[in-house]
């Protein structure tokens, strides 16, 4: 995945991620801004869990399928928690 595909994956997930705080969503797009969107990805399942936001399962597959291509699985570790048919 390209730099401006990273960029573009994080800021979807975060356009579609459920009831984040503004302040966090700041957070995250201030980071892929500056060329961090692996940061910015991990920041962004580390408040779904935090927050325990519910996810649906197809939610939970984007960001399987994201925390592959960024070869962080371990930022996905019990988002499977969060699931909500």
């Amino acid at each position: 995945m390209d730099f401006g595909q990273a960029q573009a994956r994080v800021l979807k997930l975060l356009d579609d991620a459920p009831a984040l705080r503004e302040g966090i969503r700041t957070s995250i797009r201030e980071y892929v801004r500056d060329g961090e969107a692996g940061l910015g990805f991990a920041t962004l399942c580390e408040f779904l869990y935090e927050d325990a936001l519910p996810i649906s399962r197809a939610y939970y597959e984007r960001l399987t399928a994201a925390a592959a291509e960024f070869d962080d699985l371990g930022s996905m570790e019990r988002l499977n928690e969060l699931i909500r048919e």
